[in-house]
């Protein structure tokens, strides 16, 4: 353990995971979020998963893996962070547009916990590799200080080997991302009621416009080619 390095931890007790697998599992919720799946790389993704009006039904993380398939092969699977009060609307939403899709979408258990780790000190992206306990970890890029975005099996706390790894109240969690005017949850973008700009998420990496086809697209790139958004949060 490096001597003096500090980071901090905060159990996101309001965030639920499910699980989308299968082999059409990135081009499935590549048409679904703002951010480019296909392009997805182990540090996971951040986005939002919109209606057809183009309002955010909820922000997630992505955090991919792959898994041996019913005939041997390797398959992508990847966990979807959401707020746990819109995770069954929104696993009810996907499954309705499947279709043919080779992909099984369905919630995680509840013995499993997500965790935000940040350092006082600077991004903490470099420390993701020494984390251990950890089920899946990314780098939450939503503000250029990153921070560490990580699932653990349920009453277990993350570690890492360069660095404390200090638990926090959850005010400081909140303290810090909404100085920085970032929303999460459905408290700060209630179903279906906000937009991705005026939430900020272009600001916060959380909508590419490199990507093709989604759900919600056209509104958003209409809102795009505009430039002209009329409120946002501060």
């Amino acid at each position: 353990m490096a001597p003096g390095r500090v980071l901090a931890a905060c159990l996101s007790s309001t965030r639920r995971l499910f699980q989308v697998r299968g082999a059409d599992a990135v081009k499935y919720l590549h048409g679904n979020v703002t951010v480019n799946v296909t392009k997805l790389h182990s540090s996971g993704l951040y986005g939002a998963m919109l209606n057809v009006q183009g309002r955010i039904l909820a922000d997630v993380f992505m955090y991919p893996s792959t898994s041996e398939g019913p005939e041997g092969q390797q398959e992508p699977v990847l966990w979807v962070e959401c707020d746990g009060s819109v995770l069954e609307t929104v696993v009810q939403h996907l499954n309705k547009f499947k279709l043919r899709s080779k992909v099984t979408i369905e919630a995680l258990p509840q013995d499993l916990a997500v965790w935000s780790i940040w350092s006082a000190e600077g991004s903490a992206e470099p420390l993701l590799d020494t984390l251990s306990n950890c089920s899946r970890a990314m780098v939450d890029a939503r503000t250029f200080s990153a921070a560490l975005r990580v699932v653990v099996p349920a009453g277990v706390k993350p570690s890492s080997s360069a660095a404390e790894v200090s638990e926090v109240p959850s005010e400081q969690y909140h303290v810090r991302r909404i100085v920085n005017a970032i929303p999460e949850g459905a408290v700060d973008l209630p179903f279906a009621k906000s937009f991705p700009f005026e939430s900020n998420m272009d600001y916060m990496r959380g909508v590419h416009f490199d990507k093709g086809c989604y759900l919600g697209q056209e509104p958003t790139a209409r809102a795009f080619f505009r430039g002209a958004t009329r409120k946002r949060l501060l």
